[in-house]
């Protein structure tokens, strides 16, 4: 099964949206891009720096972004914090994390989620969500790998280089390799 929003939540996120230039007849890509501010936000009272690794700077993105919008597609960025933003300014991309709801943040991003054609990111919380209702996922710099709620999810790996800067074959993790900041 998966989850769907009711009548009212659908009629009041594509008022919100609306307010950015998304329409019920766009055709949106959910983008999200994992950084440090959520967690040191969110957790400023212990050290959470050992979930860095799987950290992304957004300007790794912006090829995509820009592909997407080419194809006819509008990019809707999420998250509820940030310390970074794309220098792109396109009609066609909204950053709603940069530019959050203070009222309707949180069921704004579910609304988009659900709304998506497909999600697009770092590994991180929200992916969860586009399981929840059965997006297409693609996500980037997967580390640790953790199986795929979503039905129609593929992934790229983050690589590892060892000390000798080779590259760690994705395999060897399977296979009981431990990997940590020590041994990269």
């Amino acid at each position: 099964g998966q989850l769907n929003l009711g009548e009212k939540a659908i009629e009041q996120g594509w008022s919100l949206l609306k307010k950015h230039g998304v329409h019920p007849d766009s055709k949106f890509v959910c983008l999200h891009v994992r950084d440090s501010a959520y967690l040191d936000k969110t957790l400023s009272h212990i050290n959470v720096d050992y979930h860095d690794i799987r950290d992304m700077d957004i300007a790794n993105f912006r090829k995509a972004v820009v592909y997407l919008i080419a194809q006819g597609y509008q990019v809707i960025r999420i998250g509820a914090a940030t310390n970074q933003s794309l220098a792109l300014e396109d009609p066609n991309y909204h950053d709603l994390c940069l530019n959050r709801d203070a009222e309707y943040g949180d069921f704004l991003e579910v609304f988009v989620v659900s709304q998506c054609t497909f999600y697009f990111g770092s590994s991180s919380g929200p992916v969860s969500l586009a399981a929840c209702f059965d997006k297409p996922v693609l996500e980037v710099n997967v580390t640790p790998y953790v199986p795929f709620y979503s039905t129609q999810s593929r992934f790229i790996p983050k690589y590892y280089l060892n000390d000798r800067n080779q590259l760690i074959p994705f395999r060897a993790m399977f296979d009981g390799m431990q990997v940590s900041i020590d041994n990269l």
